[in-house]
């Protein structure tokens, strides 16, 4: 029998490193699509007929997009493999799996989840900042309204298509949100298993004190 605990865990992890990926690639792709432009808390300046994006910082999309890469998938991706093993070699010693690290990953994990929500809020209130801005006239009713159309860069006056950022962003911006619970989620996971740790070597310690007085027990 495996440790349902550490089953939990590596489940955990394998979901915040498919969440990696679905939020990095939609912000990516939706980036390079606006012709290197970060749409998020984009700024508009509209005339009768048309209108003038200015791109926010690129931080706004660079933050984000990294921090899913190596938090969201690499770190991720190592800690599904490190609880896999453990998993593995929790089948023929049960004992294994009180002799993992706990406290580092709880303080890495913490600090995940609080990034993790930072780039939520960023996501989620550039992205309605962006639509907010963009529906601002008649021009276009819904943001939606807006995919995949034909915009020209004012500085280069190359043409180029923004795709549907719509349902890409709408994507990346939930499963953000998800990634965050689950990190949350992972944090309070350690949390419990560094409470049946201490348990354990309580009961082990009670137990060898017991056999030191009665060993003939």
């Amino acid at each position: 029998m495996v440790d349902l605990h550490l089953l939990v865990q590596t489940v955990v992890y394998c979901c915040t490193f498919v969440c990696g990926f679905v939020v990095a690639i939609p912000i990516g792709v939706t980036n390079s699509n606006f012709d290197g432009m970060c749409m998020l808390y984009g700024d508009f300046k509209w005339t009768a007929d048309s209108f003038l994006m200015e791109s926010s910082e690129q931080l706004n999309c660079t933050f984000s997009i990294y921090l899913n890469v190596l938090g969201g998938i690499f770190y991720s991706l190592f800690l599904l493999a490190y609880n896999s093993y453990a998993l593995h070699k929790s089948k023929s010693d049960h004992n294994v799996v009180f002799g993992m690290w706990v406290m580092p990953f709880i303080l890495l994990n913490s600090v995940m989840a609080i990034l993790i929500l930072v780039s939520s809020c960023i996501i989620t209130v550039g992205f309605n900042d962006f639509c907010s801005g963009i529906t601002q006239t008649e021009f276009f009713s819904s943001c939606s309204e807006a995919e995949n159309r034909e915009w020209k860069n004012h500085k280069t006056g190359e043409p180029f298509n923004i795709g549907n950022f719509y349902e890409l962003m709408t994507v990346g911006k939930f499963a953000s949100w998800i990634s965050f619970l689950l990190w949350l989620g992972q944090v309070a996971l350690g949390v419990l298993r560094f409470v049946r740790n201490r348990t354990h070597r309580t009961r082990s310690a009670d137990r060898e004190r017991i056999g030191d007085v009665n060993p003939s027990a």
